[in-house]
C-alpha cells in the first residue's frame, strides 16, 4: 500500500509511505498529486511513483522490492506515457533548448530498475515553432535526422518547427520550405545557435519560468 501525509498549511503531501508486509518505507518528499505503478522487468519488481510538485515538475521515484524488503533505486526527471509495458514505453521530458517544449523517447526497464532510452533522440510534441531574424546556415538532415553531408542557407523571416533534439547540443527543425536542418546549441546562457547569439537570430525564444 501506499500513504502520503498531507499537511492542509502546504496545500501538498510532505512524505509517501510505502508498505510491504509488514515493511514501512518513508520518503520525504513534496508533492501534489502522485501515481504509483508496479513493475515487473525480468525477475525484478519495482515501484515507480510519479509525482506532480510545484510549477507542474514531474518526477518519478524508483524502489525494488524483494520479499519484504523496500530499497530505493533513485530517481528521474519526465512523465511516463503508454506504461503497460516495461520494455516497450515512452518518456516524455521537458527540454529547455533555445525554447522550452516537451519530447518523448522510446525506453524500456534497465537492469537497475531505471528507464533506459533507445537512443538518445527525443521527439516534440506539438508545434514550437522559431521565425528568424537574419540568414542562418545549417546541416540538412534526412527525417530520420542523418546528416546528409550539406549545408543550406536559409533566409530572413524563415519559418523553423522543431521535430527532435537530445536535449543537450542539437535540435532538428523543419523550414518552412520543406527541408529538414540542424540547430546547435546548449540549454546554457547565454544562448547561441550554430555559433551566433540566439536572441538576435529569432524574433522570439519562447521560454517557460
Amino acid at each position: 500500500s501506499i500513504t502520503g501525509e498531507y499537511s492542509p498549511e502546504t496545500g501538498s503531501y510532505e512524505t509517501c509511505q510505502i508498505t510491504v508486509n509488514d515493511t514501512v518505507y518513508t520518503n520525504e518528499i513534496h508533492y501534489y498529486e502522485m501515481t504509483p505503478y508496479l513493475v515487473k522487468a525480468g525477475e525484478h519488481t519495482y515501484l515507480y511513483i510519479e509525482d506532480i510538485a510545484e510549477s507542474d515538475f514531474t518526477k518519478v521515484s524508483v524502489y525494488e522490492i524483494t520479499n519484504s524488503l523496500i530499497t530505493y533505486k533513485g530517481e528521474f526527471h519526465g512523465v511516463l506515457k503508454d506504461f503497460i509495458n516495461s520494455s516497450d514505453f515512452k518518456l516524455t521530458k521537458r527540454m529547455d533548448l533555445l525554447s522550452t517544449y516537451f519530447a518523448k523517447a522510446d525506453c524500456y526497464v534497465g537492469r537497475d530498475g531505471m528507464p533506459v532510452e533507445r537512443s538518445n533522440v527525443y521527439v516534440v510534441d506539438g508545434e514550437m515553432k522559431l521565425t528568424s531574424t537574419v540568414e542562418i546556415t545549417a546541416e540538412l538532415v534526412d527525417e530520420n535526422g542523418n546528416l546528409l553531408g550539406a549545408t543550406y542557407l536559409f533566409p530572413e523571416g524563415t519559418d523553423f518547427q522543431f521535430m527532435a533534439t537530445d536535449g543537450e547540443t542539437y535540435a532538428d527543425m523543419l523550414a518552412d520550405d520543406g527541408q529538414r536542418c540542424r540547430f546547435y546549441s546548449t540549454p546554457d546562457w547565454p544562448v547561441t545557435v550554430n555559433g551566433m547569439d540566439a536572441t538576435q537570430s529569432f524574433e522570439t525564444l519562447w521560454y517557460a519560468g
